[in-house]
């Protein structure tokens, strides 16, 4: 799934970048850019950063209905 539709990063580049090294959102942004356009990903890039450092699932419903005012489906 596309999370930063700017720079067209998915979840699994943000996961992966997690994997080797990344340790926050600041570290996804400067590796992958994610954020750096609108910034309406970061919400959803947070609970991934969240979700590897806890190694649970958390449900990014609410996140995804906030960034819908942005990418409207």
């Amino acid at each position: 799934m596309y999370i930063c539709i700017c720079n067209a990063v998915t979840d699994s580049q943000i996961t992966t970048a997690l994997r080797h090294g990344c340790k926050d959102v600041a570290d996804i942004s400067q590796t992958l850019g994610v954020g750096t356009c609108c910034g309406s990903c970061l919400p959803v890039a947070q609970e991934l950063v969240e979700q590897q450092r806890g190694g649970q699932r958390h449900n990014t419903t609410h996140i995804r209905q906030e960034t819908d005012q942005f990418y409207p489906a």
